[in-house]
């Protein structure tokens, strides 16, 4: 086996996994953090497949096809990377840590109270 083959495969159990990241219940992550999620997996499973096809001769393209296969697949890693690092920045990719409630004391009610009238 190949490098490359090897570094396709990867890609694509990474991203795989990288899918259930933003169903973890441990964690508190943003809507637009998740459809985030789920469009880098998507993306980049496919990007390991079309790889690992191109890798391994199950298809074969002229020159220009192959160019602008080629030129996709780097703009697709690009975008891919584009994403991740905005999750990084945002501090979405780890979430925020989920407060259990067991572990927290019973809180206390306040109820609010109106001054008294002043006669």
């Amino acid at each position: 086996m190949n490098i490359p083959v090897a570094l396709d495969c990867i890609f694509i159990a990474g991203f795989a996994l990288y899918c259930l990241a933003p169903f973890e219940k441990k964690r508190i992550r943003a809507r637009w953090a998740k459809l985030v999620f789920i469009v880098c997996s998507v993306l980049g499973i496919a990007k390991g497949v079309v790889g690992l096809a191109w890798d391994l001769n199950w298809f074969s393209l002229g020159s220009d096809a192959s160019r602008l296969l080629d030129s996709s697949r780097s703009m697709v890693s690009g975008l891919l990377l584009g994403f991740i690092f905005s999750l990084i920045f945002s501090g979405q990719l780890l979430g925020k840590k989920r407060v259990s409630d067991s572990n927290q004391p019973p809180r206390q009610e306040i109820q609010a109270t109106a001054p008294s009238p002043r006669s």
